[in-house]
């Protein structure tokens, strides 16, 4: 099993040994590199400090309503992070026009995508670390202005903990500033996707990649750096002190995210569909970029399913778990160019884009809730191992009954991720083959309201695949076989 570990761990690093392939045959335009890289972090920065302002607003109108909501407001909060980032650029270019492509749009974008993830990490933070503090403070009769400046410093750290999360993944970003970036707007990652696709100056991308590489682990190493905890987890706890976690500018704040998320996505349907319906050449298209994105999703579900199965079975092996904790995925477009230059995305195209969906969607899977499911269930597997069973007994009868919903759940969220990409499915395919490359093709175009009605129509199949992974998970779990072997 170690030597399969391996293998999976050589696998997700392939293309950093791309790397090694043009050492001395190339160099950097360091006047070019330094106007992409101001780009990547003015956007990076800008698109943090909104989502912190903005999310941190969205946490205290959370905290306003009742404990109940909480979940579902959450899970809306999510949605426009956890869907393609497509659906929110169709957004704001229907609700704004013009649009201000460049900078500007990407951090407005950035920052409202990643404003409901921040309210949640935000949220957590003031239930986990701080509702003891803010009981001790109910009681004492503290003004809120008095304990948001004594608790301030010590709130920073996981403030800046998130953000600096934030800034991570918006510095890596292709699919915003590659869509509405424009030539002012190039940042570093599109530079390597330009690189690697237009030019084939693929030294430089190679190069490039690394420097992008570099930086981010950098980044990476104090973002890994964990806050001291204190105080009590307890959701009532901060609930009892909402005074100083509650705002009524924060709920205004939430409501109108909601409003502009979903006034944008369904406004245009009707006018949308009749556009469509006109573009009698383009409806065959339609279907056929519908059926093979189903395709997609069913294919790339199951493969993400065959390869969580599979870390679940090597439960022991902690250097791979250790490795995909810290790892994150290699840049798309070097992604694209390891696929180019083995040949396989000429010949296989399909083949190149579920393996590398899987480079790049695969370690972001593994951060939801995988890592803390095998920690939890450890303590059985070593009792279990004491008494004698087998890896196999461990698996059908602890690892398997306990996981097989969360990984169903898994492999419905990457399917989507999957069946929303236009970035990296740009330098595989060379025709729009599937649904999200018809709406890229459209946005182009400036056909808003024809894009967001397939973008709907995308969200309705994203759902099916997404449904009929998470019940067949369901059917596995409740299924009498699987509740004989449960443990």
């Amino acid at each position: 099993m170690g030597l399969f570990g391996l293998l999976i761990i050589g696998f997700f690093v392939s293309p950093l040994g791309l790397y090694f392939k043009l050492s001395s045959a190339f160099s950097v335009d360091w006047k070019e590199f330094y106007w992409v890289f101001t780009n990547s972090s003015i956007q990076a920065f800008g698109s943090t400090i909104g989502a912190m302002t903005l999310g941190l607003f969205m946490a205290f109108g959370i905290q306003k309503t009742s404990i109940r909501f909480h979940s579902t407001l959450k899970t809306l909060c999510l949605l426009p992070s956890l869907l393609p980032s497509l659906v929110t650029i169709l957004i704001f270019l229907s609700l704004l026009d013009p649009f201000p492509y460049g900078l500007t749009g990407i951090i407005l974008v950035q920052s409202f995508i990643y404003s409901g993830f921040f309210a949640i990490i935000w949220t957590d933070f003031q239930n986990e670390h701080l509702s003891s503090l803010a009981m001790v403070a109910a009681g004492l009769g503290a003004s809120r202005f008095f304990f948001w400046r004594k608790v301030f410093g010590f709130s920073l750290q996981g403030l800046a903990s998130s953000g600096l999360l934030v800034f991570l993944i918006c510095f890596t970003s292709l699919s915003i500033p590659l869509a509405i970036g424009g030539g002012k707007g190039t940042t570093l990652e599109v530079l390597i996707f330009e690189k690697v696709r237009f030019s084939q100056d693929w030294g430089q991308a190679i190069l490039l990649s690394a420097i992008q590489s570099l930086i981010f682990f950098g980044f990476l190493f104090f973002r890994n750096r964990k806050p001291h905890q204190s105080g009590s987890t307890s959701v009532e706890n901060a609930h009892r002190a909402k005074k100083y976690f509650s705002s009524l500018f924060g709920l205004i704040a939430l409501g109108v995210y909601f409003f502009i998320f979903f006034i944008g996505l369904w406004g245009t349907t009707i006018s949308g569909w009749s556009q469509v319906i006109q573009m009698k050449d383009f409806v065959g298209e339609i279907i056929w970029a519908s059926l093979l994105s189903l395709g997609i999703g069913f294919s790339f579900g199951s493969l993400i399913l065959g390869f969580l199965l599979f870390l679940s079975s090597i439960y022991d092996q902690k250097f791979v778990f250790l490795f995909f904790r810290y790892f994150n995925h290699p840049s798309i477009s070097l992604v694209g160019f390891l696929g180019m230059s083995s040949g396989i995305v000429y010949h296989l195209p399909w083949i190149c884009y579920l393996l590398g969906s899987l480079m790049i969607f695969g370690p972001s899977l593994l951060k939801w809730n995988f890592f803390e499911l095998t920690e939890k269930i450890q303590p059985q597997i070593r009792c279990a191992r004491s008494l004698g069973a087998s890896r196999w007994f461990i698996f059908k009868k602890i690892v398997l009954p306990q996981m097989v919903q969360t990984l169903a759940f898994l492999s419905g969220l990457g399917a989507v991720w999957a069946m929303g990409d236009f970035a990296f499915s740009k330098l595989v395919f060379a025709q729009n083959s599937h649904l999200a490359l018809v709406i890229f093709q459209l946005m182009s175009s400036y056909r808003i309201e024809s894009a967001l009605f397939l973008v709907n129509l995308m969200l309705v199949l994203m759902s099916f695949v997404f449904a009929s992974f998470v019940l067949a998970g369901t059917f596995v779990k409740n299924s009498k076989q699987m509740q004989n072997l449960e443990y």
